[in-house]
C-alpha cells in the first residue's frame, strides 16, 4: 500500500514538471531547442515508475508538444525508448552530459557576444570587483587612457584628473568610482580633465554605476567614460572667438551726435570747452590717423607765385 502511495506521489510529481517544461517551452519559444531535455521527464518515469509509465510520458510530451515542431515526434520517442533498452544509468549519464554541454555552450555564447559588444562600443567600460578594484577595461578604455592600470581603490590617485576650470589634481576619494562604492549610488556624466598614461590631456565624462546581486549586495562596478575632447576644445575656441569679438566691440568708437565747429578756423570744442583741431579731435575719438597735405586751393592761395594761375582749379572742382 505504501508503494502504491508513493508511486501516486511520484506520477503527479513528474506529470507537474513535465507540464512545466512544456510550458516553459511554449513561452519562450522554444527556450530548450533539443528533444533530449524532454526525456528527463520520462527517465524519471522509467526510473521510479518503470518502463510502460516512462512510454506513456514520452507519448503525452509528444502531444503535449506536437504543434510546436513536427520533428518533436520523431526526435523525442524513438531516443527515449533507445535510452530506456540502454538501461537507466546510461541514460543518466547521457543526461548529464548533455546539460552540462548545453550549458557550457550555452556560456561560451553569452561570453562571445559580451565580448563583441564590449569590443565594439565606442565607449570606455571598465569593471571593477566587489573590493573596487579595476579587474577589466575594454578596447576604447585603454585608448582613451593610453592604457590600463588594476589598481586598487587607495590607488585610484595613479589616474590624474582634476575638475575643468580647477588646477588641483583630485585624490583618489573624489573620483566617481570611489564615491560610487561607498555611496552605491551612480555617478552620470561627471566632466573630469585627465592627463593619460601616455602624456595627453583630454576631456571625459565619467559615469559610475553599481553592480549588486539579487539581495542587494555589491559585486562590483561599471565604469564608462566618454572622450569629448574635441567637442571641448572647439566649445572653448568658440568661447575664446566670442570674447574675441566682444573685445573688438567695445573698441570700436563711433562719433554721433552735434559737433561744436568753429565756421572760421574750423576747431571743434570737446566735452570740456576747449577748442581742439579737427584732426586732433577726430583722432581721440575714433580710429583714424592723418597725414597732412595741402590742397591745390590752399596752394595757389599760399603761394601764387608758384603755382600758374592757368592751372589752378576752380573751389568746386577736382584736383
Amino acid at each position: 500500500m505504501e508503494f502504491f502511495r508513493k508511486s501516486r506521489i511520484r506520477l503527479v510529481l513528474i506529470a507537474l514538471f513535465s507540464l512545466v517544461l512544456v510550458l516553459e517551452d511554449f513561452l519562450s519559444g522554444p527556450l530548450l531547442q533539443t528533444p533530449l531535455l524532454y526525456i528527463f521527464p520520462i527517465g524519471l518515469a522509467a526510473w521510479y515508475l518503470g518502463e510502460r509509465w516512462s512510454i506513456l510520458f514520452a507519448l503525452g510530451l509528444s502531444l503535449g508538444r506536437a504543434y510546436l515542431t513536427y520533428r518533436f515526434w520523431q526526435d523525442t520517442i524513438p531516443v527515449g525508448i533507445i535510452l530506456i533498452n540502454l538501461g537507466l544509468r546510461s541514460f543518466v549519464y547521457i543526461l548529464l552530459a548533455e546539460l552540462v554541454t548545453r550549458h557550457a555552450r550555452l556560456h561560451r555564447l553569452q561570453q562571445r557576444r559580451l565580448d563583441l559588444i564590449l569590443d565594439h562600443l565606442p565607449v570606455g567600460i571598465g569593471i571593477s570587483d566587489a573590493q573596487g578594484r579595476i579587474v577589466f577595461a575594454n578596447p576604447e578604455e585603454k585608448a582613451i587612457w593610453g592604457g590600463v592600470k588594476y589598481v586598487d581603490p587607495g590607488e585610484y590617485a595613479e589616474y590624474h584628473g582634476w575638475r575643468p576650470g580647477d588646477g588641483r589634481m583630485m585624490t583618489g576619494e573624489e573620483w566617481a568610482l570611489f564615491r560610487t562604492m561607498k555611496s552605491g549610488k551612480p555617478i552620470l556624466r561627471e566632466a573630469v580633465d585627465i592627463e593619460t598614461f601616455d602624456g595627453a590631456r583630454k576631456t571625459i565624462l565619467n559615469s559610475t554605476v553599481l553592480i549588486q546581486d539579487e539581495l542587494d549586495r555589491p559585486l562590483g562596478a561599471i565604469i564608462v567614460n566618454q572622450d569629448i575632447t574635441l567637442e571641448t576644445n572647439r566649445e572653448r575656441q568658440n568661447l575664446a572667438l566670442i570674447q574675441k569679438l566682444e573685445e573688438a566691440m567695445a573698441n570700436i568708437k563711433v562719433l554721433k551726435g552735434l559737433l561744436p565747429i568753429c565756421a572760421s578756423c574750423k576747431k571743434i570744442r570737446d566735452d570740456g570747452g576747449y577748442w581742439n583741431q579737427i584732426e586732433v579731435y577726430l583722432h581721440d575719438h575714433s580710429d583714424l590717423e592723418f597725414s597732412h597735405g595741402i590742397c591745390p586751393d590752399c596752394a595757389a592761395r599760399m603761394y601764387p607765385d608758384y603755382v600758374p594761375a592757368a592751372i589752378q582749379p576752380s573751389g568746386n572742382e577736382p584736383a
